[in-house]
């Protein structure tokens, strides 16, 4: 938020001024941060107080003198954006624009007035005010609903999506080979297809439910259903260790998304979790080659481990 105020003393004597801007949230409902009141281009440390609901100035304005007050700061965590005028004032020379990020339609708050003008861009929304000799005991204001960023980040998501499926493609491949099981392109592309699920099912969800809600849902389901078919044509043990693949490079990294302000330090931490598996896996399996990898182990470990192998030969007897 940018908010320029012109202040001028039309009188003949000096004048004592205090320039009050209340903050746009209520007690323990969002954060503002980089916030700032430059008096005239620059901030006036001593006669500005930056206290827990509003911006303080105080001062001195001589006759015919002028001041050119500037409000800045960016908000994070509003459901909100509303901006008030004083009851009974009339309002001159008055012009705000809001620019509304990923969104195609907005909604606005009871009590507020619609723009003046309505701009469709490339990035969202962009809403002008033109106010000039209004009274009015409207406000101006906009809603700023959860899913505007929440399409932001699904965006972003699935922007990443294939750098983190071949991250699980390769553990997926790796965990066969040291389970003693050949790649199988069906079983492979089976379990490729509920890993992409997640992300339409997903966007889906948090279109009709809560965002944290849709998450576990489809995380939950698409996990269950790797796990389960894990489970049937492979061991236990290998389907747990898929489980635990699908939850490192499609939960956390999808997590790390939702949450900006952490994903570096959340994916920081994964990529050392990660490591330390991989040492401790490997150490237990020094002579395991790349080749035996994408190779197929012999076939009478194959019968024996391969459930679905069991299953022909008991039938054949």
């Amino acid at each position: 938020f940018i908010g320029k105020y012109s202040i001028r003393n039309p009188g003949t004597e000096k004048i004592y001024l205090s320039f009050i801007f209340p903050y746009p949230m209520k007690q323990g409902e969002g954060m503002l941060r980089n916030v700032k009141l430059l008096v005239n281009d620059k901030e006036d440390i001593e006669n500005t107080e930056y206290q827990q609901n509003l911006i303080l100035w105080t001062g001195l304005l001589e006759p015919a003198q002028s001041l050119e007050m500037q409000v800045q700061y960016a908000g994070r965590g509003l459901n909100h954006f509303i901006y008030g005028f004083a009851p009974g004032k009339q309002i001159n020379h008055f012009k705000m624009k809001i620019d509304v990020l990923g969104s195609g339609s907005v909604n606005y708050p009871v009590s507020t007035m619609t723009p003046t003008e309505t701009t469709d861009t490339d990035e969202g929304t962009t809403l002008t005010w033109k106010l000039n000799s209004v009274l009015t005991q409207l406000n101006i204001g906009v809603l700023l609903p959860d899913r505007i960023n929440i399409a932001r980040q699904i965006s972003v998501m699935t922007q990443r999506a294939p750098a983190f499926f071949l991250m699980f493609l390769a553990s997926l491949c790796i965990i066969l080979a040291i389970s003693g099981y050949p790649l199988n392109f069906i079983r492979i592309v089976i379990i490729s297809i509920a890993y992409f699920l997640f992300y339409p099912l997903f966007a889906y969800l948090s279109v009709y439910m809560n965002v944290v809600l849709s998450f576990i849902l489809s995380f939950g389901v698409i996990g269950l259903l790797i796990f389960n078919y894990s489970r049937v044509v492979y061991r236990l043990n290998t389907a747990m260790a898929n489980a635990a693949a699908y939850t490192f490079y499609l939960g956390i990294t999808s997590i790390a998304t939702l949450l900006p302000t952490y994903t570096g330090l959340i994916l920081v931490i994964e990529g050392v979790v990660l490591l330390a598996i991989a040492m401790q896996v490997l150490s237990q399996h020094r002579d395991i080659k790349i080749s035996e990898i994408f190779g197929r182990p012999d076939a009478a470990k194959d019968e024996k481990d391969d459930p679905c192998a069991g299953g022909k030969n008991d039938e054949a007897m």
